[in-house]
């Protein structure tokens, strides 16, 4: 039987289709109206973005764009969070199947690349739908120090000294090329990332309305900031 498709789905299945189908994955991320801001140092990766405010009910230590991937690898995930949670999930699955097979953990570059590259299929395979997420990953490895990457729905996959996603990233991205120095201490750089987030967001710099993520030398394990810690962390600064 001859199945015709509609005129709207045949786009679908070209090549036009499928880099349309990306550039709507990455509008989608920019307008979801989240930033997130990483960035690395000598001794430590920082990773810093909003809080979640879904509603007055809301419990709000449910919502949140940071996430573990096991204890070292912390993730922040921007963009429509149905499609984040699932692409969180193949990350989960690759990084436990690495563990199964070499008996360590796998290191972030290698989780990242992996990630990407089931990003790539989904650009060429007219029957999945791109992910409109973004995925910030940071962690501390024992031969190349302080790490950032980041992946997004076209597949690329990058590591970075700074890096921003989300609402605003160009303007974010701009302020971390003037204001970024490689010799930053912890305290410095979370209130670097910090800074650039008011900075493009306008919403101050108040722990209660922004969430850090840190790994660094002497603790390797991801850990999320506590408002306190947030707080300490600044004043340590100021």
């Amino acid at each position: 039987m001859d199945c015709k498709l509609p005129g709207n789905l045949k786009a679908g299945f070209s090549e036009d289709g499928r880099l349309l189908q990306v550039e709507y994955a990455l509008k989608a991320v920019e307008r979801e109206d989240i930033t997130a801001v990483a960035l690395k140092t000598i001794n430590c990766a920082v990773v810093a973005t909003q809080k979640l405010c879904l509603g007055k009910h809301v419990v709000p230590e449910s919502t949140t764009n940071l996430f573990h991937l096991g204890n070292f690898i912390g993730c922040c995930m921007v963009g429509r969070m149905g499609d984040a949670q699932h692409q969180m999930k193949q990350a989960k699955q690759i990084a436990y199947m690495f563990r199964c097979d070499y008996g360590y953990g796998i290191p972030v570059d290698v989780l990242c690349h992996r990630v990407a590259n089931i990003c790539q299929v989904y650009t060429q395979n007219s029957l999945v739908r791109v992910l409109a997420c973004s995925m910030i990953l940071i962690a501390y490895d024992e031969e190349t120090g302080p790490t950032v990457y980041k992946t997004d729905p076209s597949a690329n996959c990058s590591g970075f000294k700074a890096c921003a996603v989300g609402t605003n990233s160009v303007e974010a991205t701009k302020y971390l090329e003037q204001n970024y120095r490689g010799n930053l201490s912890q305290d410095r750089a979370i209130q670097l990332a910090i800074d650039c987030l008011s900075h493009v967001r306008c919403n101050g710099r108040q722990s209660e309305t922004i969430q850090v993520g840190v790994v660094n030398k002497a603790d390797h394990n991801f850990r999320i900031l506590t408002d306190r810690e947030i707080e300490d962390s600044l004043a340590n600064v100021n």
